[in-house]
């Protein structure tokens, strides 16, 4: 694998709901140019920020980046597989799935190690990221899937999901637009009650339907707390009211 400066992911990391980058491990990889670096990501709307950091480091190292964005995310991930398969994959790409799904990728050696850069100059890249963000691209000693203990991947972006609402709207519904719905029952009541005034009561203007997935997930982890989380990820049978709440919102946007 050809060596990357750390500047260039901090700078990344720090320009741009948590999206990662890898790096390509040992694996024969897609053949970019000489002195060149090949990056593919799914955040196309990223395109401008992501082309500005690699004409930046390309000024400072003299090695090029060469984007190569894809939407949708399903096509991109549908191209990720399969150049896995084919041990074609870039030099740096983004990873979509589960953590198993990210684990298989480190297990069949198609993503580096990068512990030992992240530590050195004690942790002076490490300690540039939000711990809770590096946490996702970590794996502990008592990991589920038989990754070896470190981090493999730069976080890129964190972020929250928010919910707007039309003052006006509530007005036209009855409601009182000054005390908009602060727990899942009022969310519900104002729902119906904008629908039977002939007002959508829950829209979006998301292209993509994994983002309303994410919104409802996240709303049943922040209701079970860890709980609920290891549950997912030791993929046990659940049954919280939580996950039904999230399972009902993912409804509403179809109703």
């Amino acid at each position: 694998m050809d060596k990357l400066s750390p500047r260039f992911w901090v700078r990344l990391a720090g320009c741009l709901p948590l999206a990662l980058f890898s790096l390509t491990g040992c694996a024969k990889k897609s053949s970019p140019a000489k002195g060149e670096i090949l990056l593919w990501h799914w955040m196309t709307d990223r395109e401008d920020a992501l082309q500005k950091l690699a004409e930046k480091y390309q000024k400072e190292t003299g090695i090029k980046v060469r984007l190569e964005l894809y939407a949708p995310s399903d096509a991109y991930a549908s191209k990720v597989r399969a150049a896995a398969q084919t041990r074609t994959l870039p030099d740096i790409f983004g990873v979509l799935g589960s953590a198993r799904d990210f684990a298989s990728f480190i297990n069949a050696g198609h993503i580096a190690n990068l512990t030992s850069v992240m530590e050195d100059k004690q942790k002076a890249w490490e300690r540039q990221f939000f711990p809770k963000a590096l946490a996702n691209v970590t794996f502990t000693s008592e990991n589920q899937y038989n990754v070896k203990p470190g981090i493999y991947g730069v976080p890129i972006d964190v972020s929250n999901i928010q919910m707007l609402y039309n003052k006006d709207l509530f007005k036209q519904a009855g409601l009182d637009p000054n005390h908009p719905p602060r727990t899942w029952d009022a969310f519900i009541k104002t729902w119906r009650q904008l629908k039977a005034a002939g007002i959508p009561g829950f829209v979006s203007g998301w292209g993509e339907t994994w983002m309303i997935e994410c919104f409802a997930n996240n709303y049943a982890f922040n209701i079970s707390g860890n709980q609920l989380r290891l549950a997912v990820h030791d993929d046990a049978h659940i049954d919280y009211p939580a996950l039904r709440h999230a399972e009902h919102t993912n409804r509403l946007t179809n109703d």
